[in-house]
């Protein structure tokens, strides 16, 4: 998973300045994240329940590897031909592969004992702690190195070079892990094995018809349970609507500010520096997030998340004119990215509980894995699109843009709290019928 983060990093730490650097225009500097979430979503709409169902996890990680370096060519050539269409399609084939990759947090379930699940999450995601400084600062020592001044076109090129690079070493890794051997088999309604049971049992010979009178009728067999029998209810809809709104809460922000720091005469070192220890904040909370988890719930940890978004915007929302410490900026991105490792880590393992409590549903888990993955990187991906409208056209860029940004990242943080008053709410009822 640090292979996967590393290389996420890189995308995400120099997506917008690449996109600058071969043309682009600083509004569609955030499409450089957008299109990596759409690959992500892509990929598992089309491809990935079917792959990890069929493959197993090993040679599902190792397709997303494929596609990731793949990703990696197209961009290379984007460079080459300081296009940034192409270097846009090149980033979107690497988020497919980084999609694939992000299942890793699934996997880290199948591998353990249930009770120690949430700490699988959390402690895969901890994972992240190395890549917040190795992505960021590996992209800073190579930028330049195939070219700089006149030829701006290839100063992130070898950024591009080692994100193929992570890619190799994850399939290297993955091939190192021993994963479940995955299970096709359909259950067998318990209704019906005992319908057969009980048919079994009756004596064959002929009866009369006032002991015909007396033959127990079998059971209605329970209906098989559908993919969309699952996914249209609140057990499922909530967590996945948690993990979008923590994604656009920190996304948004991350895809833009290193742009706003640079036009309020940041140097480029400092940006970098702020997203390295935004980055940590993602990904350290993984080493005690998972104990919270396990000891307080899913909805408190998903709480304790959305206090650490609110915090990071009122943050964002105060940085003064004309200021020129990055004090405001650390502060803002590290709540912002604590908040988003309690939301998502939460809402993976509250997402999780919709099939692993009923053995019935554990055939449709490659589904739900995908309808989760592609549905959430598909919405996310499509707000993240309106970052750089919202920050330059109709901010005017700069701290004005910024502000307004977060501005418009509160009614997202509003949706949030609805989202987890409404699962307090369906607690609070399962609890009156059972008692």
């Amino acid at each position: 998973f640090s292979c996967v983060v590393a290389t996420l990093t890189l995308v995400v730490g120099t997506g917008a300045v690449v996109i600058l650097s071969v043309g682009g225009s600083p509004s569609l500097a955030p499409f450089a994240l957008a299109v990596v979430f759409l690959g992500m979503s892509f990929v598992s709409l089309t491809a990935t329940h079917w792959i990890f169902a069929q493959w197993g996890r090993q040679k599902g990680f190792w397709t997303g590897c494929v596609l990731g370096i793949v990703g990696v060519l197209i961009g290379c050539g984007g460079l080459l031909r300081t296009s940034p269409a192409v270097v846009l399609v090149g980033q979107a084939i690497m988020g497919s592969g980084l999609g694939m990759g992000m299942y890793v947090r699934f996997s880290a379930m199948e591998i353990v004992p249930p009770a120690y699940g949430s700490r699988a999450v959390a402690w895969v995601l901890g994972g992240g702690c190395l890549a917040a400084f190795v992505g960021p600062e590996v992209s800073q020592a190579t930028t330049g190195v195939f070219g700089d001044g006149d030829e701006t076109h290839l100063t992130y090129l070898g950024t591009f070079i080692v994100a193929g690079g992570f890619f190799i070493l994850q399939a290297i890794f993955v091939g190192l892990v021993e994963f479940p051997t995955p299970s096709n088999s359909k259950p067998k309604p318990a209704a019906a094995k005992d319908n057969q049971d009980k048919q079994e049992e009756v004596d064959p010979s002929p009866t009369t018809d006032e002991e015909a009178g007396h033959v127990e009728q079998p059971d209605v067999v329970k209906p098989e349970a559908t993919l969309w029998s699952v996914v249209s209810q609140a057990e499922f809809l909530l967590p996945l609507g948690i993990a979008i709104l923590s994604w656009i809460l920190m996304a948004m922000p991350m895809s833009i500010f290193r742009i706003t720091m640079a036009q309020l005469g940041f140097t480029e070192r400092q940006s970098l520096t702020v997203i390295e220890f935004h980055f940590l904040a993602m990904y350290s909370p993984g080493f005690f997030s998972g104990r919270f988890i396990t000891q307080y719930g899913t909805l408190k940890a998903c709480w304790v998340g959305w206090i650490f978004s609110l915090v990071a915007l009122g943050v964002h929302l105060s940085i003064p004119d004309n200021d020129n410490t990055t004090a405001p900026w650390f502060i803002g991105l590290i709540f912002l990215g604590m908040g988003w490792n309690f939301g998502f880590s939460s809402a993976t393992i509250w997402s999780a509980q919709s099939y692993v409590k009923d053995s019935s549903l554990l055939h449709l888990k490659p589904k739900l894995q995908a309808a989760n993955e592609c549905i959430m990187f598909l919405v996310s991906g499509a707000v993240i699109f309106s970052t750089g409208y919202i920050y330059e056209d109709a901010g005017g860029g700069g701290l004005e843009g910024w502000r307004l940004l977060n501005s418009v990242l509160f009614g997202f943080a509003g949706l949030y709290a609805i989202f987890l008053l409404l699962a307090s709410q369906s607690n609070s009822n399962k609890e009156s019928t059972t008692k």
